[in-house]
Parts: C-alpha cells; structure tokens; sequence
C-alpha cells in the first residue's frame, strides 16, 4: 500500500469520526498514531481551535509520540501572553496566511518565532503549521476567528518531505 492510500484510509476514517459524537482528544490521538503509522514522521502535534464559551477562548491538546496527551483551555484576556504575541499563529491570523513552514536544522534552518527554540532543544527538524478556517471561504482569519490550527513537528533528520506535507494537508 502506498503513502497515499494510507493517507486516504485515514481521511475517509476520519469522516466516519466526525459524524459520530468522537472525543476529540481521542481522536486527534488516534489521527496522529495513524499517520505515523502510515509513516508520517510526527513527532508532535498540537490541534488548537476556537471556541464560543463564556469563560474560554480556545482549547488546544498536545500530542508527543510516546507521551500522554495535554489539554489545555485558554480563559478569555484582556492582554495577550508574550508566548502568544511571538507564535506563529497569531502571525497567521494578522496576516491572512493559512500555512507556515520552518525548517529547524541544515541549510534553510529559520527560527523567528518563539516556540522555535523550544522544538530546537526537543530535536525537532521540521515544523508545519496548517489553518483551516469553519466558514464558507476555509480560511481561519481574525475577523471570523472561527477555525482550527494544527501544527505538525518532525524529528526525522531532514523533517517532512513533499509527500509528508501533502499528506498533512490532506489530513486536515
């Protein structure tokens, strides 16, 4: 079976999911044990999405190979964390980009968000952010602020490969 054939198994699995009442943490857990098994080279994931709740912003789960998941839910601020005004997703939002791609080792190694030097020091080699927006247009913008984002750590020398990306994308 092919990289692609794996990848379409777990998208149709995954539709099934959707039209269930999943757990999400499961399920996210499951998505990422699937396409590592399909041979992804993920390392860590992180799925973070909006919510409409009086007393949360967003909610996120933490995904590492190996380790139990995180689930974490961000109160509503006035003031934004320094964690936050340096992440690549609230450059995302700001700037009406849907996908951000950093190579954290050889020659094209860029680290200009903070949680880069993190992934550094955890021998992260590759680092994909990906949004999907829930409205008509799929784009997850400030102004709807409805949407998901997904970011996808390899540790596998040289990080994802084409195939590997397009298979994330695919995924979400």
């Amino acid at each position: 079976m092919t990289q692609l054939t794996l990848i379409n198994t777990i998208g149709e699995w995954l539709i099934d999911q959707a039209l269930d009442e999943p757990d999400i943490i499961e399920m996210f857990d499951s998505v990422c044990q699937r396409l590592f098994g399909a041979g992804v080279p993920i390392a860590r994931a992180r799925l973070t999405w909006t919510t409409l709740h009086p007393l949360f912003s967003a909610e996120t789960i933490l995904w590492k190979r190996g380790q139990d998941i995180e689930f974490e839910q961000f109160h509503h601020r006035e003031n934004q964390s320094d964690e936050w005004e340096t992440s690549p997703m609230k450059y995302m939002l700001e700037n009406d980009v849907d996908t951000i791609r950093r190579q954290l080792d050889g020659p094209n190694k860029l680290v200009d968000f903070g949680i880069l030097d993190e992934l550094i020091a955890q021998k992260m080699t590759d680092y994909l952010v990906i949004g999907t927006g829930f409205t008509e247009k799929g784009k997850f913008t400030k102004d709807d602020g409805l949407g998901m984002i997904v970011t996808w750590s390899s540790d596998r020398p040289g990080g994802f490969s084409n195939d590997d990306i397009a298979s994330l994308q695919k995924s979400q």
